[in-house]
């Protein structure tokens, strides 16, 4: 793909056109402060001063593609509950297109409660979804019919049910019939699902998880990890994040470290579904992937700056691009 990178110019995806499919969350955050302890048990009191919702999962995939400008569709599963409205209100927010099916398990919703700079704790209302058969063939129908208005594929994979191995095998071969590019988030180990997909985008422990072994979080190391994992998967490409080392990167011909900018890491959540968009977004608009994952990396580093699930700021990273 030509590289259409302009360190000049102001970053610019208003063309990229990105379909999400995936396990779509609901972040919640409870913002406050913890003047003492209890006397009933050893945990914090915490007084909530703020409280606010965002995307997760699937839909902070979206979230991100959506504040970087990009059109964006995405495809997911919600509960028949008061979070799914509440998922529906967050799309619309952000002019995100939303294909959301209801099904009787809840809407999955992780809720955060922060004291200071300090989480006290998650808790976490969710079950595994089971899709019957109906369902399958009513998300392949869907993603089939809207992937042909989109320049690439993000399937986000948090191994909650969505992402069935049914489904994703003929999602993935359409899609290559089509020469629609496909970008998988991988939070399962199992990655045979994944074949024909162009790229994959594991952290290190998801990386490990993958073959079965730890993976030291060096150079050297990732390398042979990397390698090994391209061999046995037979994907054509493999992006690996990994925390404050940065990213690698890996195909038939490359291999290429990308070492992380300095910055305070503040909360890492949300930083892959970042990388993954950006990603997208990049590949939609036609950049070269090295380009492509150089800006991955930028934006990656801004958002583990910052507090909860925020989607990265296309102004912030237009002037680190720029610098």
């Amino acid at each position: 793909m030509p590289n259409k990178k302009n360190n000049q110019s102001p970053l610019d995806f208003s063309s990229s056109r990105v379909l999400v499919l995936g396990d779509v969350m609901l972040d919640k955050y409870l913002l406050g402060h913890a003047p003492r302890i209890s006397p009933e048990a050893p945990v914090p009191i915490v007084h909530i001063d703020k409280t606010f919702m965002n995307l997760g999962g699937a839909g902070n995939v979206a979230m991100n593609l959506a504040s970087l400008g990009a059109k964006v569709t995405l495809i997911g599963l919600v509960g028949k509950d008061e979070d799914a409205e509440n998922v529906k209100l967050l799309a619309e927010k952000y002019d995100i297109d939303g294909i959301l099916l209801e099904v009787e398990e809840p809407t999955i919703t992780k809720t955060r409660i922060i004291a200071g700079h300090q989480q006290v704790v998650r808790i976490d209302r969710e079950k595994i979804i089971s899709l019957d058969e109906d369902e399958i063939r009513s998300l392949l129908d869907i993603t089939e019919g809207l992937i042909g208005l989109h320049d690439v594929l993000v399937i986000s994979d948090y191994a909650k049910g969505t992402v069935h191995s049914k489904l994703i095998k003929k999602l993935i071969a359409y899609c290559n019939k089509k020469q629609i590019p496909v970008l998988v988030d991988p939070k399962s180990s199992d990655w045979k699902k994944y074949a024909g997909a162009d790229y994959i985008t594991p952290n290190l422990k998801e990386l490990g998880e993958y073959l079965g072994i730890p993976i030291l979080n060096t150079n050297d190391e990732v390398e042979k990890a990397a390698k090994k994992a391209l061999k046995a998967s037979g994907m054509p490409a493999i992006l690996i994040t990994r925390s404050d080392k940065g990213m690698t990167f890996v195909n038939g011909k490359t291999m290429k470290h990308i070492a992380a900018q300095a910055r305070e890491v503040y909360d890492v959540s949300g930083a892959g579904d970042t990388v993954i968009a950006v990603l997208a977004a990049t590949i939609a608009a036609g950049w070269n992937e090295i380009e492509a994952i150089k800006l991955a990396n930028l934006a990656a580093g801004t958002v583990v700056s910052k507090a909860g699930t925020v989607p990265v700021k296309l102004d912030e990273l237009n002037e680190l691009w720029k610098s």
